[in-house]
């Protein structure tokens, strides 16, 4: 049994029996043969529960195989797709691709853990851009610093901290 903290929401939870975790391990050492990227720890843990299989929990902040696992906190996951035999997890922006086995038993349960996690994406994205459009003085400031931000650089440069240095001088009884 996989241990989670208890804040965390298991979305998905299914078993990979034996045979089918050694066929899917034979199948990534071949799809992953010429890559810079392999994935080797998956790959040892997936080696190591081969005799018994092993349970693949798909949680709010990370993916669980075995002993090995993936955490959505420090990682940048921008794409799951899910293929045949496993669940493609795609790292920064397709720089990296990681396969997590799933049986025909357990693709209604990857389907339905995809499905709530693109709801929880979705509504952090709402929430997000609801305070951000948000008329508070913090958004008006950031606004005009991205909208013009090579004006706010020049400007802190040669007016802020010539101020900045001024009241300073002014403040220690003048400048000689």
């Amino acid at each position: 049994m996989t241990d989670h903290a208890p804040q965390n929401v298991i979305l998905g939870r299914w078993t990979v029996p034996p045979g089918r975790l050694r066929a899917f391990t034979a199948q990534v050492r071949a799809r992953s043969a010429q890559s810079p990227f392999p994935p080797r720890d998956l790959l040892a843990a997936c080696d190591a529960q081969a005799e018994k299989g092993l349970e693949v929990v798909f949680r709010t902040d990370e993916l669980v195989v075995g002993s090995w696992s993936l955490s959505f906190t420090y990682n940048q996951v921008t794409d799951f797709r899910l293929e045949d035999t496993w669940l493609l997890v795609e790292l920064e922006g397709g720089s990296h691709e990681i396969p997590v086995p799933v049986t025909p038993e357990g693709r209604a349960a990857a389907e339905q853990a995809l499905a709530a996690y693109a709801a929880i994406v979705a509504e952090e994205n709402r929430r997000y851009f609801a305070a951000r459009a948000a008329p508070t003085w913090s958004n008006r400031l950031l606004n005009i610093a991205e909208r013009h931000f090579a004006w706010v650089v020049l400007g802190f440069f040669f007016v802020g901290v010539p101020l900045l240095v001024a009241l300073f001088g002014l403040l220690r009884g003048g400048f000689e």
